[in-house]
């Protein structure tokens, strides 16, 4: 509830959507870290890691995909899903993606977000 309450407040704050509200990193789930009042992915965590393979951690934490398939959208697959890039066996959205942006493996620094496929500064959402 005190998440979807503050993100009806963000869209409504904010020209862009802000998936979460934070003051500090502790505020965001884990993989996550706060800047400009928004949590911005880092990594996945797997256990007490933060890891940015997910072929090798597709369904859950340590399960890989099988020789020819992809990891698209947390399972694995014989493709990429539409509108999916393929980057080393798994597959992210170039356009939105900021830990691949316009690119595989291309990570938008801090306080930036992905849109279009290119990096750019966040506006706030605090």
């Amino acid at each position: 509830m005190r998440i979807a309450f503050a993100l009806l407040l963000a869209l409504a704050a904010c020209g862009q959507p802000c998936l979460y509200v934070c003051g500090s990193d502790g505020d965001c789930p884990g993989g996550f870290y706060c800047t400009s009042h928004q949590c911005l992915q880092r990594c996945i965590i797997c256990g007490s890691s933060c890891v940015s393979d997910t072929f090798h951690n597709c369904e859950s934490c340590g399960t890989a995909c099988s020789s020819g398939q992809k990891c698209s959208a947390s399972k694995c697959a014989g493709a990429c899903g539409t509108g999916l890039t393929d980057c080393s066996g798994s597959c992210y959205d170039l356009q939105n993606d900021r830990l691949n942006c316009g690119g595989c493996g291309h990570l938008c620094g801090d306080g930036e977000t992905c849109s279009g496929g290119a990096c750019r500064a966040l506006l706030s959402c605090g």
